[in-house]
C-alpha cells in the first residue's frame, strides 16, 4: 500500500510542472486506432516506436543542423502566425503527402508538439497521430529522436519509453527538456537504482537552471515521494523547502502555485501530527 501512495504522491507532486498520468492500455490502443488513417497494410510493414532497435539510437548519422534550421523556421512560423492551429494543420496535409519525408514529419511533429506546450490547459489531442508517423521512419538525427521521445513520453508516458530518455540524456547532458520527460516516467518507489536516478536528474535540472521554478518542484516531488517511504523527518522538510524555493521562483499566476501551498501545508500538518 505505501508503494502504490509514494506512486500516487509522486504523479500528484509534479503536477502541472513535468508528470502525466498514464492512460490505460485500452485508452491508449483506441487512441492508436483513431488517430492514424494508414492502411493496416502500411502499419503492419512498419516498425513502431515501441519496435524501434535500441541500437538504432545510438547510430545517428544524419544532419543535425538541418533539423535544428527546421525547428527554428518552426519556431519563426508559430511566433508570427495569428492562427497557429491552422499552421499546424497545414504541416500535417504536408506531412501527410510525404510520409517517406522525415523532415516533412519532423516539421509538423516539433509544431504539433510546440503548440502543446503553449496551451493552458493542455490538450493532448494536437498530439494525436504524431508519435506514430514519427516512428514509421528512422531516428537518424539527435533532434529527431528527441522529438519521437518527447512526443511520446508526453501523449503516451510508459516506462518502456524510459530507456531512449536514458540515451538522450546521456548524449546530451545539457538538455533539460529531455531530463524533465525523462523524471516523469521514472518512479523513484520502484527500486533504490530509480530512487538514486530520479534524485541525480532533479538535481542536475536544478544545477542546469536554479531559477527555473518547475526545476525546485521536481525536487520537492521525488522527496515527497522518498518521505512517504522512509517517513523521515529530514527527507518532508527537503521536500518544503523545495517547494517554497519554487513559490519564491515562480510567477504570481503559475498553475503549480496552488498545489505546491496545499502540499506544503500538507507535510506541515503531518510532521506536527508526529
Amino acid at each position: 500500500m505505501k508503494l502504490q501512495l509514494a506512486s500516487f504522491a509522486k504523479h500528484m507532486c509534479l503536477l502541472g510542472v513535468l508528470a502525466y498520468l498514464a492512460p490505460n492500455a485500452i485508452a491508449q490502443a483506441a487512441d492508436h486506432a483513431q488517430e492514424e488513417s494508414s492502411s493496416v497494410k502500411e502499419i503492419a510493414d512498419q516498425p513502431s516506436f515501441y519496435l524501434w532497435p535500441i541500437d538504432a539510437w545510438e547510430k545517428w548519422n544524419g544532419n543535425e543542423e538541418e533539423y535544428k534550421a527546421l525547428e527554428k523556421d518552426v519556431d519563426m512560423a508559430l511566433q508570427k502566425t495569428k492562427q497557429p492551429e491552422e499552421l499546424v494543420k497545414q504541416l500535417k496535409l504536408a506531412a501527410g503527402q510525404s510520409r517517406k519525408d522525415s523532415k516533412a514529419q519532423f516539421k509538423w511533429g516539433y509544431a504539433a508538439y510546440k503548440l502543446y506546450l503553449s496551451k493552458k490547459p493542455a490538450d493532448k489531442s494536437l498530439l494525436n497521430g504524431v508519435s506514430w508517423r514519427l516512428g514509421l521512419l528512422p531516428a537518424d538525427t539527435y533532434r529527431y529522436a528527441r522529438l519521437q521521445f518527447l512526443v511520446e513520453a508526453t501523449k503516451y508516458p510508459q516506462r518502456d519509453v524510459i530507456k531512449f530518455g536514458r540515451i538522450l540524456a546521456k548524449q546530451n547532458p545539457q538538455d533539460a527538456e529531455v531530463k524533465y520527460q525523462l523524471l516523469s516516467l521514472l518512479d523513484p518507489s520502484e527500486s533504490t537504482k530509480e530512487m538514486t536516478e530520479s534524485l541525480a536528474l532533479a538535481k542536475e535540472l536544478i544545477d542546469l537552471d536554479p531559477k527555473r521554478p518547475s526545476a525546485h518542484a521536481a525536487y520537492a516531488g521525488v522527496y515527497w515521494v522518498i518521505w512517504e517511504m522512509t517517513e523521515k523527518r529530514s527527507d518532508a522538510e527537503i521536500a518544503i523547502q523545495s517547494y517554497k524555493k519554487f513559490l519564491e521562483l515562480a510567477p504570481p499566476d503559475h498553475e503549480f502555485r496552488g498545489q505546491a501551498e496545499r502540499l506544503i501545508s500538507f507535510i506541515e500538518k503531518r510532521l506536527s501530527a508526529q
